[in-house]
């Protein structure tokens, strides 16, 4: 057991986060009947649609506003985890469990991090837009001259040109989603919207706990959340006489996920104060 004032390698850390995001499953089942009933919603809407287009409409339009309020309260309870675990700063979790749903603070708190997070995003998306956008013109530009003049070694060119657009493209988008974590342990230490602008000392907080960490940490966090993914898909792919487990596996991840990823944000921001 790790208490404040030790350090914390990757695996345990990663394994804090599973063992902790497993302890309170009627939390986790919560958060799941939200995204049962997006999908229940989701399904009558479609069904509607065929039947009576006006009611498929409007049961479209009521489908997406539920939608919109599970991405808050998603997002809110992903704050709620990682405060948690920022202002307790303990890796033990013999007595810890699962945060309780005050709902109205849950959806104000999703709506900080949205911001939140649109902000730090703002940079990398409009990186991305550009990206497609001249990777469109100059795929097209090179098709011309093809057209004209015969083959001519532009494809190539715009291909080289597009990798490096990719390239820069995936560094920004990295460095920004570091940022914005660090961001939000930062406003779960503080509780201060304001703090999410104090880019000095976010960018700080991310140095100390080392860049060479971070994106590690980054990386395995992608690879846990897509293998858990594939995992829970192997059933349905693979055993059909098991594809109800499946899908009640798939139903249950998005929950898991959430709980897991705010769980490992809250240490790796943890490891910036020791």
């Amino acid at each position: 057991m790790n208490e404040l004032g030790d350090k914390m390698n990757i695996t345990e850390l990663f394994s804090n986060a599973f063992n902790y995001s497993i302890r309170d499953l009627g939390k986790l089942g919560i958060l799941t009947a939200f995204f049962i009933g997006f999908l229940i919603l989701y399904l009558i809407s479609i069904a509607s649609t065929t039947i009576n287009p006006i009611l498929g409409m409007v049961l479209i339009g009521v489908t997406i506003i539920f939608f919109l309020v599970m991405i808050l309260v998603y997002n809110g309870y992903m704050f709620s985890v990682i405060k948690d675990t920022v202002v307790n700063k303990s890796f033990s979790i013999q007595k810890e469990t699962l945060p309780e749903f005050n709902f109205v603070e849950i959806i104000i708190n999703g709506l900080k991090l949205a911001i939140l997070w649109f902000i730090y995003r703002l940079i990398p998306l409009i990186v991305g837009i550009i990206f497609i956008v001249i990777t469109i013109l100059s795929f097209g530009l090179a098709s011309t001259q093809d057209l004209v003049s015969g083959p001519t070694p532009a494809f190539s060119a715009v291909l080289i040109f597009a990798i490096i657009l990719w390239i820069v493209f995936q560094i920004l988008y990295t460095f920004f989603t570091l940022l914005a974590y660090t961001a939000t342990g930062r406003l779960a230490e503080t509780s201060d919207f304001g703090s999410i602008f104090e880019f000095k000392e976010i960018f700080a907080t991310a140095s100390r706990i080392g860049w060479g960490n971070f994106v590690i940490w980054f990386i395995i966090l992608l690879i846990i959340g897509m293998v858990i993914i594939v995992l829970a898909m192997l059933p349905l792919l693979y055993f059909p006489y098991f594809s109800v487990l499946g899908i009640i596996a798939l139903i249950f991840i998005p929950a898991f996920l959430i709980v897991f990823e705010s769980r490992a944000v809250g240490l790796i921001y943890n490891e910036s104060k020791q």
